[in-house]
């Protein structure tokens, strides 16, 4: 199951944290990047997915008709990431934010669903989030569709590292008392792709919500803001 999946299961958040998060109530006002906000139609152009695929990356242009269905939000070591889900699990543009509340040049990442795996034994956790050789966590990690080796982006060295744990929150469009939370144990990759230094990242993530986990493969390029409009 995807993310986007998971949280259309778990579709409910505090309508008090609607209110801080966009402006009403008596909470601090908070501002997300770009303006963009769940609910927000959103328009990705397709140059930059062309350029990708040409240079031998696996992602697609998600289409038109865009819209935000969901918004995440937590913090990586100090730095707020936040997380603009599309509509029909066409994937997620990510954000990361400076403590002044501006988006970091080249902070900005495009991510698609590459695949996902349903572990049904403690064995089968193991190969993931094992301690002493999770695959989460290796300095390599290589793609079940095209075979492609990435390097771990966080972390230095040749040694397994442990995954990062990060909590996410989740905010919809919905006005319901109630707050969605995914957590997740996460690492980073990366590979070079044919031309001029343009990357394609490798995310791999052990999600769980209060119903269920699962893995999460997601493939991911850099976007510059002028290549995406929201309203």
């Amino acid at each position: 199951m995807s993310i986007r999946a998971a949280m259309g299961m778990t579709r409910a958040v505090a309508g008090s944290m609607k209110k801080r998060l966009f402006g009403g109530g008596d909470g601090p006002k908070e501002k997300p990047p770009f303006g963009l906000v769940p609910g927000m139609p959103i328009t990705v152009e397709e140059t930059p997915f062309i350029l990708h695929e040409s240079q031998g990356g696996q992602l697609q242009w998600p289409g038109q008709d865009l819209v935000i269905s969901a918004m995440g939000r937590f913090d990586l070591e100090g730095v707020q990431l936040y997380r603009f889900y599309l509509d029909q699990g066409k994937g997620f543009l990510e954000v990361a934010v400076a403590p002044n509340g501006e988006p970091f040049d080249g902070g900005t990442r495009f991510f698609q669903s590459h695949d996902e795996i349903n572990p049904s034994s403690a064995q089968e956790w193991e190969f993931w989030l094992s301690e002493e050789d999770g695959s989460i966590g290796l300095s390599k990690f290589k793609s079940v569709k095209g075979s492609f080796l990435y390097n771990r982006v966080w972390g230095r060295g040749d040694e397994q590292v442990a995954p990062l744990s990060m909590e996410e929150q989740h905010f919809f469009p919905e006005e319901v008392e109630a707050e969605a939370a995914v957590s997740h144990q996460a690492m980073l990759y990366a590979r070079l792709l044919e031309g001029e230094g343009n990357v394609e990242y490798a995310l791999l993530s052990a999600v769980e919500t209060a119903d269920e986990a699962w893995v999460e493969i997601s493939m991911g390029l850099d976007l510059e803001p002028t290549y995406f409009k929201g309203g």
